[in-house]
């Protein structure tokens, strides 16, 4: 099937120089849905986690939200969520300062929930953020949040976002890259990180570079996230224009050092609507859907993602289905 399948879309983009992506969306996808966060009709980029017995959604929002006139978010804000992705709270927005916070995830250590993101340092430089979160049964609260300024390969004028976190033996750490695989052990208090490792693969992944997108977990023997790529390209739904294209896929990593990747997606996880709906005012021309966060049970993940950087969409997958979509490659240590 998954052979078949891949014939199937390079087939479609070899005889359709303007493909509809939407027609390649695959069986194991069962539902996709936007999130409505009131208040905040342009929320997007969300993260996921379960926490004290519910789901808590991150966001980014804009200040000024009436008819979408941001090209950027300004905001990051908090909310729970029940079993079916429907806000049950008061949307809160985090009490954000001048270097303008974006592009959380949230990660669930052993009941100690940690957030993860960008902020703008010495002339709009941005670099990574770690703080823990906290809740009184009525507000949230952060502690003061740590930059994390020296880090293997740093470079000033390089912006540094989406590093995406997972716990290993009680153990904060950071994935810098899927490509090679690199890992970082941020020491808290000395904004500083060491690498852990870094591991090169060799996969069959065609739609860009892998880049971090979801935090990730351990699923059984091994840690499963789902990441993002970019390619520029004509679809339907860029109108014929090359621009770039936003894609996700899942993959897989051992449970210890030196965290190997051990499966990758081949294909693009693809849904309706994934790439169709209204344009916004953006930095540039592209067609963006960003995973940052899921939750899983023994049957089905839902990954909730952004779009077009102005919406946020939840996506229902059923797992034994991904799990099958997913190759075999080789990697070794560096």
């Amino acid at each position: 099937m998954l052979f078949l399948f891949t014939l199937l879309a390079t087939a479609i983009l070899q005889a359709d120089l303007s493909p509809n992506l939407e027609e390649m969306s695959q069986e194991y996808v069962l539902e996709t849905k936007q999130i409505e966060i009131p208040g905040y009709s342009t929320a997007c980029n969300p993260s996921v986690a379960s926490w004290r017995d519910a789901l808590l959604l991150s966001f980014n929002a804009y200040s000024d939200d009436a008819n979408a006139k941001a090209i950027s978010p300004d905001q990051m804000g908090l909310v729970w969520l029940d079993n079916d992705f429907h806000v049950i709270s008061t949307p809160q927005i985090l009490d954000v300062p001048s270097n303008l916070w974006q592009d959380a995830r949230l990660l669930n250590m052993e009941g100690r929930l940690y957030l993860v993101f960008n902020g703008a340092i010495e002339n709009g430089i941005r670099r990574m953020f770690v703080a823990q979160v906290h809740y009184d049964g009525l507000k949230f609260s952060l502690d003061t949040p740590e930059c994390l300024l020296h880090f293997p390969g740093e470079q000033f004028n390089q912006w540094e976002r989406n590093w995406v976190p997972f716990a290993y033996s009680n153990q904060l750490l950071l994935t810098y890259s899927v490509s090679p695989h690199r890992i970082f052990q941020p020491l808290l208090g000395t904004q500083t990180c060491t690498e852990i490792s870094s591991t090169p693969f060799s996969g069959t992944w065609a739609w860009g570079n892998p880049k971090p997108g979801t935090s990730a977990y351990l699923d059984g023997d091994e840690y499963l996230s789902i990441f993002h790529s970019v390619k520029v390209m004509p679809t339907v739904h860029s109108k014929g224009e090359s621009i770039q294209h936003y894609f996700m896929g899942a993959y897989t990593f051992e449970n210890r050092p030196p965290f190997a990747i051990t499966s990758i997606s081949s294909q693009p996880i693809i849904g309706k609507q994934f790439y169709s709906g209204p344009d916004y005012l953006m930095t540039k021309p592209c067609r963006v859907v960003f995973p940052c966060g899921f939750v899983t049970d023994d049957q089905y993940i839902w990954v909730v993602f952004g779009k077009q950087d102005h919406e946020a969409w939840v996506t229902k997958l059923d797992k034994k289905g991904l799990y099958q979509s997913l190759v075999p490659i080789e990697s070794t240590s560096k």
